[in-house]
């Protein structure tokens, strides 16, 4: 496959079910190879919208941008919003919902969460002053928090809701849909996402009073460069088979594929042409894997950590969003034909996992409900002494499981000295749980009897 060899390192060849695989099929190649240049967007965008309101049966209006976070900052502005606004934001989250609200000038005004990824309504009472203007909450790992209770609430203190679904999409808990309740929702499609085809995400407008906004403000955001969707997608492609099961052996991140790509037009052209006659485990373009791996532990890091606060501005300072092109829209709209498939896939490895863990009480566990499709299943060890153990074993045993999404609250980023108890702890004690496409019970079961033997 690619030619790729698994990295020596010290001499053991170490391989890994990885923390994440995004589903990939043959399809999204044939869409890549059906793209043409002469694309109507307009049609593509009403396409997609059509599918999504068979998920989204109340949304007023669907966009879709680069990045969940332009997603965000557009729904800002569509909104309203001015300088020294604030927002409640949930302390244990995503660090990059900071960026379009600094960016805006808005105040962040964190809040902290339980154990269960609810929010009580108590948390945020105490929170708004006469300069909040809006709440965002997110929905963890595909568990649906108590939406339709702070939607309740914010109606009564004349708050907007936000809802961040970058770990849900197109599922219904106890009749209500994560992302169809808030004045505005957000998606996103990176390689770590419920639905991957790299990049985007979906803005999903459920307020008809902004509609007259929306459709003045969406025309004016430029597209994304084809280029950086083709990127994009190659990061897709070689992150889905880096990580077959037999080839990984350490952790990448999401989008360093796509960092490698952008600068070399001629090499993505060249696999692009391959793509049309080849099958993609034929095509020998990555054969400096080993040297990209060794790089990129280091570098890769520090890259990021150098352009967290490097925003991308326009000249009024404003975050600049960009709106998916035609070559990504491609791509999400036959993508979009396999949403029930994976939440189904997800609902039933949550289950394998809920049936072996639901009885230890060392640990808590997710929503027990057997409906929820699980990104991935985390895990909170009671004990706090137990997660560094517990982590070292399943590693290796050959199971990437730690906390790979958020291993720092915001007020840490954000060094705030107010203390968030319950999203301080769950930074440092969340395990998450693989949830792969590919996965099977048999799986499941080993990942749990590392814990089992672990925690007692």
């Amino acid at each position: 496959m690619f030619g790729m060899k698994c990295f020596n390192l010290e001499n053991i060849v170490i391989t890994m079910l990885s923390r994440v695989r995004p589903f990939l099929n043959k399809s999204y190649i044939d869409a890549v190879n059906k793209f043409d240049l002469s694309s109507n967007r307009v049609k593509q965008q009403q396409e997609i919208s059509k599918k999504l309101e068979n998920y989204y049966p109340d949304a007023k209006a669907f966009e879709f941008f680069n990045y969940g976070r332009s997603s965000l900052s557009t729904g800002f502005t569509i909104l309203g919003f001015r300088e020294n606004d604030e927002i409640l934001v949930p302390c244990f989250t995503c660090s990059t919902v900071l960026e379009p609200i600094l960016s805006h000038k808005l105040q962040p005004v964190l809040y902290d969460i339980e154990f269960d990824f609810s929010i009580r309504t108590d948390q945020l009472k105490h929170k708004i002053t006469d300069k909040t203007k809006a709440i965002i909450i997110t929905h963890y790992f595909g568990i649906p928090t108590n939406v339709q209770e702070i939607k309740d609430f914010a109606e009564s203190r004349g708050l907007f809701l936000i809802e961040d679904c970058a770990h849900s999409i197109g599922s219904k808990f106890n009749g209500v849909v994560p992302g169809g309740i808030g004045d505005f929702s957000f998606t996103s499609f990176g390689n770590d996402k419920p639905l991957s085809i790299a990049t985007g995400s979906c803005l999903i407008l459920n307020n008809k009073e902004f509609l007259n906004k929306f459709y003045e403000i969406i025309p004016k955001i430029r597209l994304n460069e084809i280029h950086n969707e083709k990127c994009s997608f190659l990061s897709l492609l070689f992150f889905h088979l880096k990580t077959e099961r037999s080839l990984y052996n350490h952790y990448i991140g999401v989008y360093d594929f796509y960092e490698y790509f952008l600068p070399q037009k001629s090499k993505v052209d060249l696999i692009y042409q391959k793509l049309h006659t080849e099958n993609i485990e034929t095509i020998q373009l990555f054969d400096d894997i080993t040297d990209f791996q060794k790089q990129n532990t280091f570098f890769s890091f520090l890259n990021k950590a150098q352009k967290y606060f490097s925003y991308n501005h326009s000249e009024s300072g404003i975050y600049a969003p960009k709106r998916m092109d035609c070559f990504s829209l491609n791509i999400l709209s036959t993508a979009l034909n396999y949403i029930d498939e994976l939440n189904t896939f997800r609902r039933t490895i949550g289950s394998f996992y809920t049936e072996d863990l639901s009885d230890n009480s060392e640990i808590i566990v997710p929503c027990l409900h057997e409906d929820i499709p699980f990104l991935r299943y985390s895990i909170i060890c009671k004990k706090p002494e137990m997660t560094p153990p517990l982590v070292k074993e399943l590693n290796l045993k050959g199971y990437e499981c730690n906390n790979y999404n958020w291993p720092e609250p915001l007020n840490k980023i954000l060094k705030i000295p107010e203390k968030f108890e319950n999203s301080e702890f769950i930074s440092k004690n969340i395990i998450n749980l693989p949830c792969r496409f590919d996965m099977n019970e048999d799986d499941t079961h080993k990942i749990t009897d590392v814990i089992k033997t672990v925690i007692r």
